[in-house]
């Protein structure tokens, strides 16, 4: 069974994956975009959206213990990984807006020339003609680059969006458990009242007990007393009776 320090650590891993998916999204579209780039972010979604399933894998039977400690702890943890889930599917948002926006990354980022792509000067009236074929191959190759690049980000959006559905049918199920646990709390915070009462009115009960035992102790010796006073008068009333007959 796991611990509540072990699922901890997950849930904060979890939490720092996507603080860094934050970090790498909002590079693409500038001079830092790169194929590189969008491959690191698409694996750290995959990574924290794994993270993310085994988190609320562990979590949820641990939420619904019958303890009130555990409950609590893995209660927070749980609204924890929500809000995590929330801003990793707003990151996914943004980088699906970006991509469509921007569907390769620069050219300058691919290593080709420091324009960013062949100009029209390089090409003179003068210049032979083998050069002039090298370029057209080059230039076809990086259109097919660019193409299998594009056609790359496609599914990755695609898979990203199916990605956003499970993410927020997930975030949604959290958020039942996480009111379900809400209303656990609030029960165990009326109990805990009504406890307090109870003892309260425990405290008063055994006061009044008490009292009532100092008062009729207090009797019995008062009706102690009066018997041994009474029965010295019989005895004195019938020592004089005997004398007097005698």
């Amino acid at each position: 069974m796991s611990t509540a320090s072990e699922d901890a650590k997950i849930v904060q891993a979890f939490s720092r994956d996507v603080n860094q998916f934050k970090g790498l999204v909002s590079k693409v579209g500038t001079s830092q975009d790169s194929v590189q780039l969008r491959r690191q972010i698409h694996s750290l979604a995959e990574t924290a959206r794994t993270k993310a399933h085994d988190a609320k894998r562990r979590c949820e039977p641990n939420a619904k213990s019958k303890d009130s400690a555990t409950k609590v702890q893995y209660s927070r943890l749980i609204t924890q990984l929500m809000n995590d889930v929330k801003s990793l599917t707003s990151s996914e948002n943004e980088l699906k807006l970006k991509e469509r926006e921007h569907p390769t990354p620069p050219q300058g980022s691919r290593g080709v020339g420091g324009g960013g792509g062949f100009s029209s000067g390089t090409w003179g009236d003068d210049e032979p003609r083998q050069n002039q074929a090298q370029t057209v191959q080059q230039t076809q190759a990086f259109d097919v680059q660019v193409y299998d690049e594009t056609k790359e980000r496609a599914e990755q959006l695609n898979q990203l969006e199916s990605n956003m559905k499970d993410l927020n049918e997930m975030f949604l199920e959290m958020g039942t458990l996480v009111a379900d646990q809400g209303e656990a709390l609030d029960l165990i915070e009326t109990n805990v009242e009504r406890a307090g009462m109870s003892v309260e009115h425990a405290k008063e009960e055994t006061s009044k007990a008490l009292t009532l035992k100092e008062k009729i102790r207090k009797k019995k010796g008062c009706c102690i007393v009066c018997t041994l006073i009474l029965l010295a008068l019989i005895g004195g009333i019938i020592a004089i009776i005997v004398t007097q007959t005698t």
